[in-house]
């Protein structure tokens, strides 16, 4: 296992009605596993790790979708087909396409170019999936 250093922004409550603040920088260290059996040591065995694992994929397939709804693509679906579209999304979260390391405002850029492309109806499919591969590249470079 190995330590890699981050700093957290942490608000500090300085009376009881949290009316009173105090904002931190400060410079933390947090574990990164260099192996499966390292994570599930950590975690107290592998039925911990994989309930942690699945916990993790509750809250951040939740991501994607939410920024749909800032998304400027989306300005003129049905609610219907909005809601298709971040049921879709949710449904199809997948460990290997997590963008890490883009800020939201990146996220629903991504979004509203990944919409773009898709509903492009002068482009063909082979186009399109052309465009959205190397969308997907640029992403993860990030």
């Amino acid at each position: 296992m190995r330590y890699n250093t981050k700093t957290l922004k942490v608000t500090r409550n300085l009376d009881e009605k949290g009316e009173k603040t105090k904002d931190f920088k400060i410079e933390t260290e947090y574990p990164q596993f260099d192996s499966i059996s390292e994570a599930s040591q950590s975690a107290g065995g592998d039925d911990k790790l994989l309930a942690y694992i699945n916990s993790a994929i509750a809250a951040d397939s939740a991501i994607a979708p939410r920024l749909l709804g800032k998304a400027k693509g989306n300005l003129d679906k049905s609610d219907e087909d909005f809601v298709a579209l971040v049921q879709t999304t949710r449904k199809n979260f997948s460990l290997a396409n997590v963008e890490r390391g883009m800020s939201q405002k990146d996220k629903v850029s991504f979004a509203d170019q990944v919409l773009a492309i898709s509903a492009d109806t002068t482009i063909d499919e082979t186009e399109r999936a052309r465009r959205l591969m190397e969308l997907a590249q640029k992403a993860r470079a990030v």
